[in-house]
């Protein structure tokens, strides 16, 4: 299965949970707060960190500005969806919303679709703040 550090293609079809509920050994709730950014094709963990990145010098360099440019299925092949929140923190602008058809198309291929409580949002301006 694709992923990881580095630029290369697109990550391949990845398996399913396996009998504990795993997907290359971790939960899948652990896979719904890992992106992986179009440009930089680089695995980040948690809204936090994206956002940094988004921010970061080598973000600007290989997407040619800072800011949200886009996610990639991760290594379980999901693509997490980045809060309204992390957005804003990053710079960029939240994707349109997916006719019903096409969501529920991304439901069969296992593509999640996740977002945080409120209180992850402060959590994660707070953060941004002390960091900048």
């Amino acid at each position: 299965c694709g992923g990881g550090r580095g630029p290369g293609p697109l990550p391949p079809a990845c398996p399913r949970a396996d009998a504990d509920g795993k997907i290359n050994g971790h939960p899948l709730s652990f896979w719904e707060k890992e992106f992986h950014c179009l440009p930089c094709r680089i695995s980040v963990s948690g809204e936090i960190a994206f956002a940094q990145h988004c921010q970061g010098r080598a973000h600007r360099n290989k997407a040619g500005r800072a800011g949200f440019a886009g996610l990639l299925p991760n290594a379980a092949g999901l693509t997490p969806v980045p809060s309204p929140d992390c957005l804003a923190a990053c710079g960029g602008e939240a994707p349109a919303p997916l006719p019903g058809r096409e969501r529920e198309r991304e439901r069969e291929r296992g593509v999640a679709h996740v977002g945080l409580t409120g209180e992850a949002h402060g959590v994660i301006a707070d953060a941004l703040a002390r960091n900048t």
